[in-house]
Protein backbone atom coordinates (compact mmCIF):
# COMPACT_ATOMS: atom_id res chain seq x y z
CA UNK A 1 0.00 0.00 0.00
CA UNK A 2 2.86 2.37 0.80
CA UNK A 3 4.46 1.61 -2.56
CA UNK A 4 1.20 2.40 -4.36
CA UNK A 5 0.97 5.76 -2.59
CA UNK A 6 4.59 6.51 -3.43
CA UNK A 7 4.05 5.70 -7.11
CA UNK A 8 0.80 7.64 -7.11
CA UNK A 9 2.61 10.70 -5.73
CA UNK A 10 5.32 10.35 -8.37
CA UNK A 11 2.65 10.06 -11.08
CA UNK A 12 0.80 13.16 -9.80
CA UNK A 13 4.09 15.07 -9.64
CA UNK A 14 4.94 14.08 -13.22
CA UNK A 15 1.50 15.10 -14.48
CA UNK A 16 1.75 18.43 -12.68
CA UNK A 17 5.20 19.02 -14.16
CA UNK A 18 3.97 18.29 -17.69
CA UNK A 19 0.90 20.51 -17.29
CA UNK A 20 2.91 23.44 -15.91
CA UNK A 21 5.68 22.94 -18.46
CA UNK A 22 3.26 22.91 -21.39
CA UNK A 23 1.26 25.91 -20.27
CA UNK A 24 1.80 29.06 -22.26
CA UNK A 25 3.10 31.94 -20.19
CA UNK A 26 3.58 33.92 -23.40
CA UNK A 27 -0.16 34.04 -23.98
CA UNK A 28 -0.75 35.40 -20.51
CA UNK A 29 2.00 37.99 -20.96
CA UNK A 30 0.63 39.03 -24.35
CA UNK A 31 -2.87 39.34 -22.92
CA UNK A 32 -1.57 41.49 -20.08
CA UNK A 33 0.38 43.67 -22.52
CA UNK A 34 -2.69 44.09 -24.75
CA UNK A 35 -4.79 45.08 -21.76
CA UNK A 36 -2.17 47.62 -20.66
CA UNK A 37 -1.98 49.07 -24.17
CA UNK A 38 -5.77 49.36 -24.34
CA UNK A 39 -5.78 51.17 -21.00
CA UNK A 40 -3.05 53.53 -22.22
CA UNK A 41 -4.98 54.24 -25.40
CA UNK A 42 -8.01 55.19 -23.33
CA UNK A 43 -5.80 57.75 -21.61
CA UNK A 44 -3.85 59.12 -24.60
CA UNK A 45 -6.36 59.12 -27.47
CA UNK A 46 -8.71 61.77 -26.00
CA UNK A 47 -5.78 64.23 -25.88
CA UNK A 48 -5.22 63.77 -29.63
CA UNK A 49 -8.95 63.99 -30.36
CA UNK A 50 -9.10 67.19 -28.32
CA UNK A 51 -6.49 68.79 -30.60
CA UNK A 52 -8.27 67.45 -33.69
CA UNK A 53 -11.43 69.17 -32.47
CA UNK A 54 -9.51 72.45 -32.24
CA UNK A 55 -8.55 72.51 -35.93
CA UNK A 56 -11.64 74.54 -36.96
CA UNK A 57 -10.45 77.36 -34.66
CA UNK A 58 -7.88 78.37 -37.28
CA UNK A 59 -10.33 78.58 -40.20
CA UNK A 60 -11.37 82.19 -39.48
CA UNK A 61 -7.68 83.15 -39.62
CA UNK A 62 -7.54 81.79 -43.18
CA UNK A 63 -10.63 83.75 -44.18
CA UNK A 64 -9.27 86.97 -42.66
CA UNK A 65 -5.70 86.23 -43.82
CA UNK A 66 -4.32 86.56 -40.32
CA UNK A 67 -1.01 84.91 -41.00
CA UNK A 68 0.42 85.35 -37.51
CA UNK A 69 -2.66 83.63 -36.01
CA UNK A 70 -2.13 80.65 -38.31
CA UNK A 71 1.51 80.36 -37.31
CA UNK A 72 0.65 80.79 -33.63
CA UNK A 73 -1.91 78.00 -33.89
CA UNK A 74 0.63 75.65 -35.50
CA UNK A 75 3.28 76.37 -32.88
CA UNK A 76 0.90 76.76 -29.94
CA UNK A 77 -1.90 74.23 -29.52
CA UNK A 78 -0.59 71.92 -32.22
CA UNK A 79 2.92 72.00 -30.77
CA UNK A 80 1.95 69.20 -28.38
CA UNK A 81 0.42 67.05 -31.09
CA UNK A 82 3.62 65.19 -32.01
CA UNK A 83 4.21 64.05 -28.43
CA UNK A 84 0.60 63.00 -27.96
CA UNK A 85 0.56 61.07 -31.22
CA UNK A 86 3.81 59.31 -30.30
CA UNK A 87 2.24 58.11 -27.05
CA UNK A 88 -0.71 56.71 -28.95
CA UNK A 89 1.51 55.12 -31.61
CA UNK A 90 3.59 53.24 -29.04
CA UNK A 91 0.44 51.59 -27.74
CA UNK A 92 -0.94 50.46 -31.09
CA UNK A 93 -0.41 46.91 -32.35
CA UNK A 94 2.95 46.44 -34.13
CA UNK A 95 1.38 46.17 -37.59
CA UNK A 96 -0.37 49.53 -37.14
CA UNK A 97 2.63 51.38 -35.73
CA UNK A 98 4.20 51.80 -39.20
CA UNK A 99 0.96 53.17 -40.60
CA UNK A 100 0.68 55.52 -37.63
CA UNK A 101 4.25 56.70 -38.20
CA UNK A 102 3.45 57.46 -41.84
CA UNK A 103 0.29 59.37 -40.93
CA UNK A 104 2.22 61.30 -38.28
CA UNK A 105 4.95 62.16 -40.78
CA UNK A 106 2.38 63.30 -43.34
CA UNK A 107 0.66 65.45 -40.73
CA UNK A 108 3.83 67.21 -39.67
CA UNK A 109 4.98 67.77 -43.24
CA UNK A 110 1.64 69.46 -43.86
CA UNK A 111 1.85 71.54 -40.69
CA UNK A 112 5.38 72.65 -41.56
CA UNK A 113 4.31 73.55 -45.10
CA UNK A 114 1.25 75.38 -43.74
CA UNK A 115 3.46 77.38 -41.40
CA UNK A 116 5.86 78.24 -44.23
CA UNK A 117 2.99 79.23 -46.54
CA UNK A 118 1.57 81.48 -43.84
CA UNK A 119 5.00 83.03 -43.45
CA UNK A 120 4.97 83.79 -47.21
CA UNK A 121 1.38 85.13 -47.00
CA UNK A 122 0.29 82.43 -49.44
CA UNK A 123 -3.38 81.75 -48.76
CA UNK A 124 -3.83 79.01 -51.36
CA UNK A 125 -0.89 76.88 -50.22
CA UNK A 126 -1.64 77.39 -46.53
CA UNK A 127 -5.23 76.27 -46.93
CA UNK A 128 -4.20 73.30 -49.09
CA UNK A 129 -1.77 72.15 -46.41
CA UNK A 130 -4.41 72.67 -43.74
CA UNK A 131 -6.71 70.25 -45.59
CA UNK A 132 -3.85 67.74 -45.96
CA UNK A 133 -3.14 67.99 -42.23
CA UNK A 134 -6.75 67.21 -41.38
CA UNK A 135 -6.74 64.19 -43.72
CA UNK A 136 -3.50 62.90 -42.19
CA UNK A 137 -4.75 63.34 -38.62
CA UNK A 138 -8.02 61.61 -39.46
CA UNK A 139 -6.07 58.74 -41.05
CA UNK A 140 -4.07 58.46 -37.83
CA UNK A 141 -7.21 58.42 -35.69
CA UNK A 142 -8.74 55.75 -37.94
CA UNK A 143 -5.94 53.42 -36.82
CA UNK A 144 -6.96 53.73 -33.19
CA UNK A 145 -9.26 51.02 -31.87
CA UNK A 146 -12.62 52.36 -30.76
CA UNK A 147 -12.73 49.92 -27.83
CA UNK A 148 -10.36 47.72 -25.87
CA UNK A 149 -11.52 44.71 -27.90
CA UNK A 150 -9.45 45.97 -30.80
CA UNK A 151 -12.23 46.88 -33.21
CA UNK A 152 -11.26 49.84 -35.35
CA UNK A 153 -13.19 53.04 -35.21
Amino acid sequence: MIRVRAWLMVLIGAIATVVVGCSSADSAAEAAKAAAQAANLEIYVPAVVELRDRFPEVEPAFAKKKWRDIQTFVHGPLGELRERMARVSRNLPKDQQKLAAKATGDLFESLLAMDEAAGRFNYVDAEKEYEKAIVALDAFLDLVPSSPTGELS
